[in-house]
């Protein structure tokens, strides 16, 4: 398995033969994410939408 940020160093094609050839990518869990950050988890400002405004799904 290879890490996610190794897409960051490659191009489209490179990910395609990779994936061909049978490679996976592994995603950090969120408990995984949270220990390597060190602190807790909150909502990033970014994300706040506002109130809902219809019959929004989220």
């Amino acid at each position: 398995m290879l890490e996610m940020s190794t897409l960051d160093e490659m191009d489209d094609e490179q990910i395609k033969k990779l994936l061909s050839e049978g490679y996976r990518f592994k995603h950090r869990t969120l408990e995984e994410l949270i220990e390597e950050k060190g602190e807790p988890l909150v909502a990033s400002p970014e994300f706040d939408w506002g109130d809902p405004v219809g019959r929004e799904i989220w």
